[in-house]
């Protein structure tokens, strides 16, 4: 069962629909003619690309060396903690029991040494999650 609705009764978007239908099929559609569309947007989201592309090569050669000085403090510090001194490495007795002692005092200042070192290690793992971190924003930026 239909209700009939009156001209007054019909939503402001029903009377615009028939009037551009109407008003396209006789005029054939309608002809913009001597506007150009804005590229500024496209223009701005292009520069932007290139920007990150060239942030990401900079970065790239940053963090390559950046992972190379951690592989080598992650060697340095394998090679610390398996030249632990071992107490069966030495022979029973007083003798053998201050050899141990002093190797292993000097295994000590080595690792002081080292973990002195690793704090540099630190920074380096902080500064490649601070230009992973940029990267993403600045892709998520380039996608707005």
């Amino acid at each position: 069962m239909s209700i009939p609705v009156s001209s007054e009764q019909r939503p402001a978007s029903d009377e615009r629909d028939r009037r551009s239908s109407s008003s396209s099929s006789s005029s054939g559609g309608v002809q913009v003619v001597g506007m150009r569309p804005d590229t500024t947007l496209l223009e701005t989201k292009k520069k932007q690309y290139k920007d990150l592309v060239a942030q990401i090569s900079g970065l790239d050669t940053a963090r390559g060396a950046d992972k190379l000085r951690i592989l080598e403090i992650q060697k340095e510090e394998n090679e610390v903690l398996s030249g632990i001194p071992r107490r069966d490495n030495f022979s029973e007795g007083s003798e053998g029991k201050e050899a141990y002692t002093s190797e292993l005092a000097s295994w000590a200042e080595k690792k002081e040494v080292f973990d002195a070192g690793k704090a540099n290690r630190d920074t380096l793992v902080a500064t490649l999650y601070s230009h992973i971190d940029q990267l993403a924003s600045d892709g998520f930026a380039l996608n707005e």
